[in-house]
């Protein structure tokens, strides 16, 4: 018996692949306008917003997620290095700074790194896996998606960390 050629899937069943069930009512017109343009335009994401790093681990976006949380650190540094050299300075340095990235930046952005991040997905399963087109759809649904337990995950481990820090440091 002859094998068929495998239809080569749309880019919005790709599109639709690596976002996964929940959140493509959202993703997918915006997805499609940012397609067409070749650029991800500024928008807003209010759970970016409120809850930025355990959304991108919700979105499966670690290294964002790793940034996001690192942030502070450097911005502290920074902060420290201004208050060095313009005593005064430091401290709205560091809210401006943490702030401005946490609360403006990231929630602007937020919508097109993640398109920029299933766009790359799509590439990489296209140029990993040419003409093998189920295979392409497999890899998309594997790396995108969501991933609903870590963030409560990360949350119950920083919750746990920080009663045990708390009981073992000595009473005032």
């Amino acid at each position: 018996m002859e094998q068929l050629p495998e239809h080569q899937p749309s880019v919005e069943t790709l599109y639709q692949a690596a976002v996964g069930p929940k959140g493509q009512d959202f993703y997918m017109p915006y997805f499609q306008r940012a397609h067409q343009r070749g650029y991800a335009a500024i928008s807003w994401n209010w759970p970016v917003f409120f809850v930025g790093f355990f959304w991108f681990l919700y979105r499966k976006l670690y290294l964002w997620a790793a940034l996001v949380f690192i942030f502070p650190s450097g911005a502290l540094i920074a902060s420290g290095i201004v208050e060095d050299l313009a005593p005064g300075l430091g401290q709205p340095v560091l809210m401006t700074l943490i702030f401005g990235f946490n609360l403006i930046y990231l929630p602007m952005h937020a919508n097109g790194i993640y398109w920029r991040w299933v766009k790359r997905e799509i590439d990489r399963a296209r140029t990993g896996q040419p003409d093998q087109h189920a295979a392409q759809l497999e890899h998309l649904q594997a790396a995108g998606g969501c991933n609903a337990n870590l963030p409560f995950i990360i949350f119950g481990v920083f919750t746990a960390l920080t009663v045990l820090l708390g009981s073992l440091s000595p009473p005032a």
